[in-house]
C-alpha cells in the first residue's frame, strides 16, 4: 500500500502541476463561464419557436403583391385575409412588374398564382424564420377546396364548420424517460467520455512508453511491485482527468444558474439532467475510464518508443470510435436492441447505460447488472494489464504485438 500511495502522490503532483493541464483546466472553465454570461453581458436572450414565429407571420402589417392571371384566386380575398389577417395585397399587371415591386422594396413579398393552383413566392430577402410560403400554400389549397365545394353544390363554409368543429389538441404526459427533450445533454455526456478517455489514456500510454525508452522502468520495476505501479499511475490519471471535468461541468452548471433568467430558459431543458442518469454518468465515466486506462497503459509498455504509442494503440482507438458511433446511433433510436445490448458489455456500457437512461426508462436490475458486469470487467483488465506491464517493460526492440501479449496471461502467474 505505501508503494502505491507513493506512486500515486508522484504521478497525481506530476501530472496537475504541470503548466498544460493548468493552462487546459483554466480555458475550460473560462469558456463555460464567459460563454454562459454573454446574456448578462449583451442583453436577455430572445427565444421563439415555430409556433411564435408563425404567430408572428400572421399578426405582423405586411405588403404583399399578387400576379393571378388565370383568376384562379377571383374573389377569394377572405380567405386570404383569413390566412394573413393583417396583410395588404395588391394587384401586378405582370410577372414583371411583380418582380420589380419586390426587387424595389415596394412590397414585402409577392405571389404569382398559376391556373393549377401552383405558384411562385418571390422575396427580395430570404429569412430562415420566414414561414410565409408554408401560410400562403395553405391558403390555396383552401382556395381549391372552396373552388371544389361550389362545383359540387356544396356550401363551403358549411362544410368547414363541420370539419373543424370541436377540435381539440391532445396533451401529452411522459410516464418514463422524455427522449426529446434529453437528447442533447445525453449526446454532450458521451461526448465528454469519449474524449476524456482517449485523450488521457494517450498520456498513460505515452508516459509509460518513455519511462521505457529512457530506462526509468527498469529501476521502477525493481523496487516497486508492477500492481503498485500500473494501479498508482492509472488511478492517479484518473484522478485528475475527474477533477478536471468536475471542474468544467461544475463551472458550467453554476454559471449557467447565475444567468439562466438572461437566457430566458432557452437552455432548460439541456441542464435539466435527472439525478439518476447524473449519477450513472458519473459512476459509469468513472469505471469505464479506469477499464480504458489499463488498456492504454498496458499498451504503452508494449512499445519501446514513445512515437510509437499510436501505432499500438491504434486498435482500441478503432473500437472505442465504433462504440462511439453505435451509442451515438443508439441514442438516435433507443429501443434499438443493439444498443440494449452494448448497454451490458463492458467495453461500451460506460457511455450505453447511461445513454439509455436518459432516453428510455430503463429497470434498476438491468443497470445494477451493467455496473456489476463493469465493475468485475475492470479489476480482470487491471490485473491483465498488471502481468502485461511487467513483461512489456522489460522487453526492448521492436513493437510488441498485442494478440502476443494477450497469450502472457495465460503462461505467466503471479
Amino acid at each position: 500500500m505505501k508503494q502505491f500511495l507513493t506512486i500515486f502522490k508522484f504521478e497525481f503532483l506530476g501530472l496537475v502541476k504541470t503548466k498544460t493541464y493548468i493552462v487546459t483546466t483554466t480555458i475550460f472553465v473560462l469558456i463555460a463561464v464567459i460563454g454562459l454570461s454573454i446574456p448578462s453581458f449583451f442583453g436577455e436572450i430572445e427565444t421563439s419557436d415555430a409556433k411564435d414565429t408563425l404567430v408572428e407571420q400572421l399578426t405582423s402589417k405586411v405588403d404583399y403583391i399578387v400576379y393571378d392571371p388565370d383568376g384562379v384566386l377571383d374573389d377569394e380575398g377572405e380567405t386570404l385575409k383569413m390566412y394573413f389577417p393583417n396583410a395588404k395585397f395588391k394587384t401586378a399587371d405582370s410577372l414583371d412588374a411583380l418582380k420589380k415591386s419586390v426587387s424595389d422594396e415596394k412590397a414585402d413579398g409577392g405571389f404569382y398564382v398559376k391556373e393549377n393552383y401552383s405558384f411562385t413566392y418571390y422575396v427580395y430577402d430570404s429569412s430562415m424564420t420566414d414561414v410565409t410560403n408554408t401560410i400562403f400554400s395553405e391558403a390555396i389549397s383552401q382556395v381549391k377546396r372552396n373552388h371544389a365545394f361550389d362545383e359540387a353544390g356544396l356550401d363551403a363554409n358549411k362544410v368547414m364548420d363541420i370539419y373543424y368543429k370541436n377540435t381539440s389538441i391532445g396533451k401529452t404526459e411522459i410516464l418514463g424517460s422524455d427522449g426529446a427533450n434529453n437528447f442533447f445533454y445525453t449526446i454532450v455526456m458521451i461526448l465528454i467520455i469519449y474524449m476524456i478517455t482517449v485523450m488521457y489514456g494517450n498520456v498513460i500510454a505515452t508516459t509509460v512508453a518513455s519511462e521505457k525508452g529512457n530506462r526509468t522502468m527498469e529501476l521502477l520495476v525493481t523496487s516497486a511491485s508492477t500492481n503498485a505501479l500500473i494501479f498508482g499511475k492509472v488511478l492517479a490519471t484518473a484522478l485528475a482527468a475527474f477533477i478536471q471535468v468536475g471542474m468544467f461541468v461544475g463551472s458550467t452548471f453554476l454559471a449557467y444558474s447565475l444567468n439562466a433568467s438572461a437566457w430566458n430558459g432557452m437552455l432548460d431543458a439541456m441542464f435539466n439532467i435527472p439525478t439518476s442518469v447524473l449519477v450513472a454518468f458519473a459512476v459509469f465515466g468513472i469505471f469505464g475510464f479506469l477499464f480504458y486506462a489499463f488498456i492504454f497503459g498496458a499498451l504503452g509498455a508494449l512499445v519501446s518508443k514513445s512515437e510509437d504509442v499510436n501505432s499500438s494503440a491504434t486498435p482500441i482507438t478503432v473500437v472505442f470510435v465504433a462504440i462511439y458511433l453505435v451509442v451515438y446511433l443508439g441514442v438516435m433510436d433507443p429501443t434499438n436492441t443493439i444498443f440494449k445490448i452494448a448497454s451490458f458489455i463492458p467495453l461500451s456500457s460506460p457511455m450505453a447505460m447511461f445513454a439509455r437512461m436518459a432516453m428510455v426508462d430503463v429497470p434498476i436490475f438491468e443497470v445494477l447488472i451493467s455496473f456489476g458486469i463493469l465493475i468485475v470487467s475492470t479489476v480482470l483488465v487491471g490485473m491483465g494489464a498488471s502481468k502485461i506491464y511487467r513483461r512489456g517493460t522489460l522487453m526492448y526492440g521492436n513493437q510488441i504485438k498485442l494478440l502476443h501479449a494477450l497469450k502472457w496471461l495465460k503462461r505467466t502467474k503471479e
